[in-house]
Formats: structure tokens, C-alpha cells, sequence
């Protein structure tokens, strides 16, 4: 569903209000919602996963700028350094500390550990040549919602219930404080949430067993 349409079926349900003012108020907590509650969570749906991407090393240079939109890493998905061959070696993660206790002091090479500080990945021992990093897939922020037909994320795609009923119940506790709204909100996002949660499991879980045997 398109954020317009979400929009507009929130403001229904709010009451049926047209006021333009709540509304921008409405389209700002669902900004706020998908950046802080859902993208902020400790379990990500399966929609935010993105696609591989590569990039290239830059010799004695041991950082590599994160995309701008990574969340978190895919569990048991690997880093890949392709050499001059072509060959892909599977980088280790390990924690900062324990890469500058075996590395902090080796003459750059091929890396062999990879950590994530701050906006950056860090290779141990620092690349001596140009070589390929193949980033697994990984979990990807979504473009911020706009008040526009053309404007549906994955959130709005795959999760239009949630992204109504959270920031619904937002906008019916701190600017309309309206108890009645209030608890119809709740409810929504109860059910919301474990449709979603639900969705989850069902995508991780098909065809597993027929894999197995």
C-alpha cells in the first residue's frame, strides 16, 4: 500500500479528521516509527534483506565505508575477499580488540578477520593491494516515507497494517489524547505486530523440512 493510502485510511480511522496539520503530524510519526521502532529492532523481517554488493580495497587503507543504508549483518552470511585469481576467501568476524591483539602490529597483507566499528568495516591485517570485498547480504534501511502515491517501501509494502496502527497509536496518545482511540490503537498494533512476526517464521520455516530429508 502506497503512504498516501495509508495516510488517508489513518486519518479514517482517527476519527475520520481532515486537518492538514494532523496529518503531516501523522505522516512525521510514521518517519519516526520506521526509523527508530521497527528499523531499531532486535528482530528484522526478511524485506529488508538486500541484495550482495562489492567494492574494492585501497592498498594500506584498512577501512571500508559501510552502505549508507546497513542496518545489521545477515546471521551466517559471509564477508568475501576476492584475490587477484579470482578466488574468494571467507573473512572471519571477530571482536575490535581481539583483531589489534593478532594484527595490530602486522605489515599490511591479505586480510583474514574483518571487524565493524562505527560506520566502517575494519580488514586485519590492512590490504597491501587493491583486492574485492564482496559485502553479504544484509539488512537495509528503507527510503523515508513522503505523502505520495508513488512512495511505498518495504514496510508499507509488506507491513501496512503495522505502519498505520504504530504511529496511529502515537498520534491518539500524545496530540489527540483520546483513551477510546487510544485503546483501538493498541489492539491494531498487538494484532499488527503479530501478523508480521508471524509472516516471519512462516518464510523462514517453508519447505525446511523437505530441504532436510
Amino acid at each position: 500500500m502506497n503512504v498516501k493510502a495509508c495516510l488517508d485510511l489513518l486519518m479514517g480511522r482517527l476519527g475520520g479528521r481532515t486537518a492538514p496539520d494532523l496529518r503531516a503530524k501523522c505522516l512525521q510519526e510514521m518517519v519516526t516509527f520506521q526509523e527508530t521502532e521497527m528499523e531499531g529492532a532486535e528482530d528484522l523481517p526478511w524485506f529488508l534483506i538486500t541484495e550482495e554488493a562489492e567494492t574494492d580495497t585501497v592498498p594500506n587503507e584498512r577501512r571500508i565505508l559501510l552502505p549508507s543504508d546497513f542496518i545489521r549483518e545477515v546471521e551466517e552470511e559471509d564477508l568475501l575477499l576476492i584475490d587477484d585469481s579470482g578466488e574468494e576467501i571467507k573473512l572471519g568476524k571477530v571482536g575490535y580488540e581481539e583483531a589489534e591483539q593478532r594484527f595490530g602490529g602486522s605489515d599490511p597483507g591479505t586480510p583474514q578477520v574483518y571487524t565493524i566499528r562505527g560506520n566502517y568495516i575494519l580488514l586485519h591485517p590492512t590490504p597491501d593491494r587493491i583486492m574485492t570485498v564482496r559485502f553479504p547480504d544484509y539488512y537495509a534501511r528503507q527510503e523515508q516515507p513522503v505523502d505520495s502515491e508513488e512512495s511505498e517501501n518495504g514496510w508499507f509494502k509488506w507491513a501496512s497494517d503495522l505502519m498505520m496502527s504504530g504511529p496511529g497509536l502515537v498520534v491518539a496518545t500524545l496530540h489527540l489524547k483520546d483513551p477510546e482511540l487510544v485503546t483501538t490503537m493498541a489492539a491494531l498494533v498487538t494484532r499488527a505486530n503479530t501478523r508480521l512476526r508471524n509472516a516471519t517464521v512462516a518464510r523462514e520455516e517453508a519447505n525446511r523440512n523437505r530441504r532436510m530429508g
